[in-house]
């Protein structure tokens, strides 16, 4: 019995140990120089995530398909709404960095609806992710 025990521990102790967490990987900051290069960024800049999601359905046998937009840390269903409050991180910071991250699900035409919004807002700096994929 105390082998089976041993065994059990040395397993899970080498899976804690192997286990890699990934990440968005265009939303994690990078410790780069500041003060030289393109796109000089001042020093309150923050990246700005732009999110994508297809909802589930409702109820059994809702066709009707919605998408789910997420900027920053505020979520909204109106592709209105997302796109003031985008206007409104733009005002704050026009030199920021956005990640546009469209989910499973959401369309290459809808992915590129967003860019284009992001675009005509004036941001200029964007760069595209999703969820990580194994």
């Amino acid at each position: 019995m105390t082998a089976l025990v041993d065994v059990v521990f040395l397993i899970l102790i080498f899976t804690m140990s192997t286990t890699e967490f990934r990440s968005l990987e265009c939303a994690m900051r990078a410790d780069l120089p500041r003060d030289v290069g393109y796109n000089q960024l001042g020093p309150g800049s923050e990246s700005l995530v732009v999110g994508m999601y297809v909802l589930p359905p409702r109820w059994p046998g809702d066709e009707q398909r919605r998408l789910h937009y997420r900027v920053g840390m505020h979520f909204t269903t109106s592709l209105v709404k997302a796109e003031r409050r985008m206007r409104r991180y733009y005002r704050a910071a026009p030199e920021r960095y956005v990640c546009l991250a469209p989910q499973t699900g959401v369309t290459t035409q809808e992915a590129l609806t967003m860019l284009d919004l992001l675009l005509t807002i004036g941001f200029d700096d964007i760069g595209v992710g999703g969820a990580p994929r194994d």
